[in-house]
């Protein structure tokens, strides 16, 4: 989980770096922030959080252990990679508003 952590961080500094060298930080806001919802989003489709419960339950039903646990395992790699890029689009717009 950790590697994950360090993608999201990895993708932000490639950004970061973009943004400086453009010296335009609303493309890091745009950027940071789309690739920070396409993650959440993802991580929300593979933990069930958009659908019914009883959907869910019908799901978590016909699925096995192992595949329960390989979606939970996609869904944590996604939120991890998307956390750090969302926290930094929505602070720089807000220190970009001050």
């Amino acid at each position: 989980m950790f590697k994950s952590l360090l993608i999201g961080i990895g993708i932000l500094m490639v950004i970061l770096i973009l943004s400086l060298i453009s010296k335009n930080f609303t493309f890091l806001i745009y950027v940071a922030g789309i690739i920070g919802l396409v993650f959440l989003l993802l991580a929300g489709i593979f933990s069930y959080a958009f659908v019914s419960g009883d959907r869910m339950r019908a799901n978590q039903a016909i699925e096995s252990t192992i595949d329960r646990n390989q979606r939970l395992k996609w869904s944590a790699i996604c939120f991890l990679i998307g956390l750090p890029n969302l926290f930094v689009a929505v602070l720089t717009f807000i220190l970009s508003k001050v």
